[in-house]
């Protein structure tokens, strides 16, 4: 079998062959396209991982936040256990779509639009009920919206109705998108400060009390928004979540103590 010869870009090519830089070294075809296709699997495979972490970090940053959105305030009683619910849902929802769906790349998880509408329901539902029906009935209430809500889609899916929603008129398609938007951005904000939000709150809204708890979070939201729309790196997003995960404790450890900062409003607990 002839040789060809390939550069020493190999790292390792100098002391094998005993080719001196920058000379190129000589090495068989075979084993010069074995040592391309194991570089390649090497970078495809770590490729996959970093993609797996990074599709988990914001999996669980999102379900963590939903769960907050959809049980705020008074309702944070129901907290712990609709964060565990709401955290399982990925992981089974992730995992099977990307195991059975016939496009590949697929994945799924929690959804925002779907718990602003939740956020409504169980804030209605949860008028008049006792502290103890409180977090069965509403915890029932979201598996049961959600099972109704997966056996309608499977059935859509099941007699091919996707192509229905080109009769959707584009006007309320709209509105409904900056309907949701504007929950989101409200609920979110609510979240932050403890509280909901009103008309009659934004005397206090930007008064250093609250404004030293919505800022933080609005300024994260504007560089993820920055970084998503210019097409930064694809691990972004997970970057500076853990970053900003990592700044806040550094923070806190280094000018207060994490009692301090769960006592002052700062984390989602107590529990």
């Amino acid at each position: 079998m002839g040789t060809v010869p390939i550069r020493s870009y190999f790292l390792n090519c100098p002391r094998r062959y005993g080719a001196t830089l920058p000379a190129p070294c000589t090495v068989s075809p075979v084993h010069a396209l074995q040592r391309k296709a194991g570089g390649r699997d090497l970078h495809l495979s770590l490729t996959r991982v970093s993609a797996a972490i990074a599709i988990a970090i914001v999996q669980i940053a999102l379900a963590v936040s939903l769960a907050a959105l959809v049980f705020p305030g008074d309702l944070s009683v129901a907290l712990p256990r609709a964060m565990g619910a709401f955290l399982l849902g990925s992981l089974i929802a992730t995992a099977f779509i990307g195991w059975r769906s016939s496009f590949p790349g697929m994945m799924a998880g929690a959804q925002d639009t779907s718990a602003v509408l939740l956020a409504a329901i169980v804030a209605s539902a949860a008028t008049g009920l006792t502290d103890a029906d409180l977090v069965p009935t509403l915890l029932v209430l979201v598996a049961v919206t959600t099972a109704v809500t997966g056996a309608a889609l499977l059935l859509a899916g099941t007699f091919r109705l996707g192509n229905t929603v080109r009769y959707l008129p584009s006007t309320v398609v709209s509105g409904f998108m900056a309907a949701t938007g504007w929950l989101l951005v409200r609920g979110a904000l609510g979240v932050l400060v403890d509280h909901d939000l009103g008309l009659d709150d934004l005397d206090t809204f930007f008064t250093w009390a609250e404004l030293k708890l919505w800022l933080p979070g609005a300024a994260l939201a504007l560089l993820i928004t920055i970084g998503t729309f210019r097409g930064w790196h694809p691990a972004f997003v997970s970057v500076a979540l853990v970053a900003s995960i990592g700044l806040f404790y550094a923070a806190a450890a280094a000018f207060s103590s994490v009692d301090a900062v769960e006592a002052n409003g700062w984390l989602l607990g107590p529990f």
